[in-house]
């Protein structure tokens, strides 16, 4: 079956500057082992699959690295509501119209500026405010980016940032480090790779008003060094305007320029009595090309079919609530707060309580299928309050032996329950 697809340079205003995108305007038909395989295939730093929303939104989009799908990300969802409205795919008058755009993470608005009758400028507001927590310490973050620690500010400590992606953000004295660093991948490994924020984002801190200087590092996610990344800027905000108190905060944010592919954000942080309430991220984006995909029906161009998982030995209340399927030799286990099947109660009140309960019906759910918690090789919690970061931090490292699989934790409306917990593992041969 044939697929459309287009390519944007995104938070830029000219051809081949900012970050590339691909947008499959229709995916309907696309399974998610085709869309992993498509984006690598594309090996852009991401690829967007438009579908039909389910929300009351605008569209339901899923956004794909060449790695790993992410939850949300700001230059796709900039380029795509920007492309939705091009291609006439979505309605707009002149002036300006609001897109909303289905997320792993939620709901994201979009407002987008036409001018002529032509899409001008976007901008996305991040569906979780940013949450700002501790790094490790200013040496070890020091030698992942290659650097002495006297190129790290001293007037700005580094810290964790999220709107629903972490990052550690490491601020330098002056843009003459920043062209220097030079990621180290073993350090990297050894610091950051299986904590939340494993994306590396050194930057040269400013005062509101002023131009901040940033560049993206993501081995994580399959990406060396990302052009501009709009996922990071909104968690930025909460990082540049945490000792504030109240207003609306503007920066202009620069990156690519050590990649030859300039790009400009355009940042908004709304304070309210010390709190970052909400965070803002805008650029413009530009047409480069057009194709079509030729995916075979079934799973061909996958190369491999999620099939269910049997595991008849497991009890049966463990069955109702983790669910898994395999891929060859990768099995994805979905774990939910299992409840009594006679009258409904939860199995745990407290957050550990429902933690250990999901991770052991997890572990019977890996045994069925002939893996064990060793074989994990990433985990995806889902909190219903993410200020529960640290005491989760606790508990998985209590379930899982070093060294630990890549993790994302991230903050979600839940039903009556406190943690959700996704993992994926590689049955050994």
């Amino acid at each position: 079956m044939r697929y459309r697809y287009h390519t944007l340079d995104v938070f830029t205003d000219r051809l081949f500057g900012g970050n590339p995108l691909a947008v499959v305007t229709d995916a309907r038909g696309i399974s998610d082992a085709q869309m992993q395989a498509i984006a690598r295939e594309l090996n852009l730093s991401e690829t967007v699959f438009v579908l039909p929303p389910e929300a009351g939104g605008t569209r339901r989009v899923r956004i794909f690295t060449p790695g790993a799908e992410l939850p949300f990300a700001g230059h796709p969802t900039v380029g795509t509501a920007l492309l939705l409205i091009a291609l006439g795919e979505v309605p707009a008058e002149e002036g300006e119209t609001e897109v909303v755009l289905e997320e792993g993470v939620g709901a994201v608005p979009v407002r987008v500026w036409v001018r002529g009758g032509k899409p001008k400028f976007a901008q996305l507001t991040a569906a979780q405010p940013p949450v700002v927590g501790p790094a490790p310490p200013r040496e070890e973050l020091a030698a992942v980016l290659g650097l002495d620690p006297a190129d790290l500010s001293n007037g700005w400590e580094p810290a964790v940032a999220s709107a629903g992606v972490g990052f550690t953000v490491i601020p330098l004295r002056d843009v003459a480090a920043l062209g220097r660093a030079r990621l180290d991948l073993a350090a990297w490994e050894r610091v950051l790779a299986r904590t939340d924020a494993p994306g590396v984002y050194p930057v040269v801190p400013a005062a509101p008003g002023g131009t901040v200087r940033v560049r993206m590092f993501a081995p994580a996610m399959g990406i060396p060094e990302d052009p501009a990344t709009g996922a990071a800027a909104a968690a930025l905000a909460g990082y540049l305007a945490r000792d504030a108190q109240q207003g609306t905060l503007r920066w202009t944010v620069e990156q690519g320029m050590e990649m030859g592919r300039p790009s400009t954000i355009y940042l908004e942080a709304d304070v309210h009595n010390g709190i970052v309430t909400r965070a803002r991220v805008g650029g413009s984006a530009v047409l480069v090309s057009e194709g079509t995909l030729e995916i075979p029906t079934g799973t061909a161009a996958a190369g491999r079919a999620w099939e269910p998982v049997s595991v008849p030995g497991v009890p049966a209340p463990v069955r109702a609530y983790s669910r898994a399927v395999r891929a060859g030799d990768m099995i994805f286990v979905s774990g939910q707060v299992p409840r009594d099947l006679v009258t409904g109660e939860l199995q745990g009140e407290t957050l550990a309580g429902q933690t250990r309960a999901v991770l052991e019906n997890v572990r019977l759910v890996l045994a069925a299928a002939g893996a064990t918690m060793d074989d994990v090789v990433s985990v995806a919690a889902y909190l219903d309050d993410i200020g529960d970061w640290g005491e989760f931090n606790t508990l998985y490292r209590e379930a899982f032996r070093p060294p630990y699989p890549s993790r994302t934790t991230l903050g979600a409306a839940l039903h009556d329950v406190k943690v959700e917990i996704s993992v994926v593992a590689r049955v050994r041969t």
